[in-house]
């Protein structure tokens, strides 16, 4: 999912497009089969893409609960260049994570505690993210770089 942003991208925008059509009553509009079809599709993209709908930009990193469980998201955070934290278990691998943390990723009691743990500072980090100007991407000019 993160080194495809630009497909994912579109089928957000498509998926936003859907819930307008539906919201407005389009929907009603079209014949029996085409609203079927346009509904297998929207629950389709539902199901993929509705907690990051709100997502304008590929991360510039990602948390991850169990580092070995998850290593396909970690494979793709490090191919994209973003950095990787991690809850990591006995099995997991700190080589393939920025940072990390040791624990136990099999009790739900010690992952809350964790996260709870880790929730102001990930918050403090938000607020501060929203403060500075988004990053240039790998090859984009750099703002002010005359070409």
């Amino acid at each position: 999912m993160l080194t495809n942003y630009n497909t994912i991208k579109r089928q957000i925008k498509e998926y936003n497009e859907l819930i307008k059509k539906i919201e407005d009553g389009k929907m009603d509009e079209l014949s029996k089969k085409e609203k079927s079809m346009a509904m297998i599709r929207f629950n389709r993209l539902k199901k993929r893409y509705e907690g990051v709908v709100n997502m304008r930009r590929c991360p510039d990193g990602i948390f991850v609960i169990d580092g070995y469980y998850e290593r396909q998201a970690v494979a793709e955070a490090n191919v994209a260049g973003m950095k990787v934290f991690s809850l990591l278990g006995t099995t997991g691998d700190p080589a393939t994570c920025t940072s990390f943390v040791p624990g136990n990723v099999n009790n739900v009691k010690s992952l809350e505690y964790i996260i709870a743990q880790l929730e102001p500072v990930m918050k403090k980090c938000e607020r501060q993210k929203t403060a500075r100007p988004p990053r240039n991407f790998k090859g984009a000019p750099k703002t002010g770089d005359a070409k």
